[in-house]
């Protein structure tokens, strides 16, 4: 089975880098006293993704960048802190962990657990769907995540397949609970940016409150999120294929 290094870890339009890319590396980053660069693994709206390694402990990591649009104010960068805090208290074996965060230069970034595997959305893409066993699988496996960021009184946001990496040891891993609620949060001054945020990255998989505000979901919204993500696995196409994110997002009582 071919296997993808934290494909779309970012954002939904997240792009592959090629061997190029590496050119695209901060200097704060490239002479690092702790990290040494390898590669860059993607980039999207968020920011950019780099395999790194670990010089002392030689373990390798998923180091993420966040674009300064996200950090550029006082209130944003309390709220990445916030944030990262919160990704500190998070211990399941079903959700990627993060070890680090930091700020060098201007630049903010993660440091999270690297994951070799595939995600579900590459999985879709070569196959179609999936077994019911497998599904199965998959839904008793996030549920056990989703379940506990909610006793941590925690949203995820921005469940999708992905978000979702099965490892080369067929282990599931739920991907970017810290980078979902940061962009949730993020109010752009231009309308135009507002339109290329979570909810229209993701309106396959959004439940409509949360469409409507993103802020006032709840854990209710992430279950629905997987209920989306396991019919496409099922059926082989989400719930609503086809219409305006709008028109997808549409509650019954609208």
């Amino acid at each position: 089975m071919p296997t993808q290094t934290w494909e779309n870890a970012l954002n939904a339009d997240a792009s592959s880098a090629n061997s190029d890319e590496v050119l695209l590396v901060p200097p704060e980053l490239t002479h690092h006293d702790r990290y040494e660069v390898v590669r860059v693994l993607s980039t999207g709206g968020m920011g950019t993704v780099y395999l790194a390694r670990h010089k002392i402990m030689k373990r390798m990591v998923a180091l993420k960048t966040i674009h300064p649009r996200f950090t550029t104010d006082a209130a944003s960068v309390e709220r990445f802190r916030r944030e990262v805090q919160v990704c500190a208290k998070i211990q399941h074996p079903n959700i990627a962990l993060a070890y680090d965060a930091e700020k060098i230069g201007s630049s903010y970034y993660l440091v999270m657990e690297y994951i070799e595997g595939e995600t579900i959305s590459r999985r879709l893409a070569r196959e179609g769907r999936f077994s019911v066993a497998e599904v199965c699988s998959v839904g008793i496996a996030v549920l056990s995540a989703l379940q506990h960021l909610h006793e941590l009184g925690l949203v995820h946001r921005d469940v999708k397949p992905s978000n979702l990496m099965r490892t080369a040891k067929g282990q599931i891993k739920l991907l970017d609970f810290g980078l979902a609620r940061l962009t949730t949060d993020y109010k752009p001054e231009n309308d135009e940016i507002t339109g290329v945020g979570v909810t229209m990255g993701t309106a396959d998989y959004i439940a409509p409150e949360q469409a409507r505000d993103a802020r006032a979901a709840d854990i209710r919204a992430d279950i629905y999120s997987l209920g989306c993500t396991l019919y496409h696995m099922l059926v082989g196409k989400p719930p609503f294929p086809t219409g305006t994110p709008m028109e997808k997002n549409r509650s019954p009582h609208d």
